[in-house]
């Protein structure tokens, strides 16, 4: 097995993985039922209201 061959090997091994966890994170998320009321948190008088997104870098940084 050449070099370029291990690499594709590895790879596949990888994004073998990643669908599998990928899998495991929707069943897990189906299963959730403690979402809190969206619609309820933003009317609610007696807090700040909040609708932020973070982000890990700028697009327009490169």
């Amino acid at each position: 097995m050449n070099w370029l061959e291990k690499i594709i090997a590895a790879k596949a091994d990888e994004i073998a993985a990643a669908k599998k966890r990928a899998r495991e994170s929707r069943v897990l998320a189906k299963r959730r039922r403690d979402f809190r009321d969206f619609a309820a948190a933003i009317q609610r008088r007696d807090r700040v209201r909040i609708i932020a997104e973070t982000k890990k870098a700028s697009p327009s940084a490169g």
